[in-house]
């Protein structure tokens, strides 16, 4: 039987702004009942995580974004070469439908960032994004204000 919901937070700590997608997961632990989990970068098991829910969510920190945040769905993408420094979400995607025959609903909530250099301090701009987040809710997450 499939879950319902995974939230997967994309960054690096120790890369400022890198860090979005962890620091959004940080802030779900004890607030939602969906599976939450961060990791530094995307890898190829990741495709069979994703096989056991209806849909996935991926949340990451993004370069050069006008709007403090977006979200999109995610499609399967045929991959020509694989790198593990450069496996995308749609990648990831596409791995599951290739070895598994099965496509969860996928989306990536991707949220402005600007100082991706080494550091563990999120800029200004990446708080106010991630406070933005917060508040408006894009996931549709029945968010526990008290626990």
């Amino acid at each position: 039987m499939l879950k319902d919901h995974l939230i997967i937070g994309i960054g690096n700590p120790c890369r400022n702004d890198d860090a979005l997608g962890y620091h959004f997961i940080s802030y779900l632990e004890d607030k939602v009942d969906v599976d939450i989990k961060h990791c530094y970068q995307l890898q190829i098991e990741d495709a069979e995580m994703i096989l056991h829910y209806k849909k996935v969510s991926f949340v990451d920190a993004a370069k050069n974004q006008n709007d403090c945040y977006q979200l999109q769905t995610i499609e399967a993408r045929s991959q020509t070469a694989f790198s593990s420094h450069s496996l995308g979400c749609s990648d990831i995607l596409a791995t599951c439908q290739e070895l598994y025959n099965y496509t969860p609903q996928c989306q990536l909530l991707s949220i402005r960032g600007e100082n991706f250099e080494i550091g563990e301090s999120l800029s200004d701009k990446a708080t106010q994004a991630l406070q933005r987040v917060y508040s408006e809710n894009p996931l549709e997450l029945n968010i526990k204000t008290h626990v």
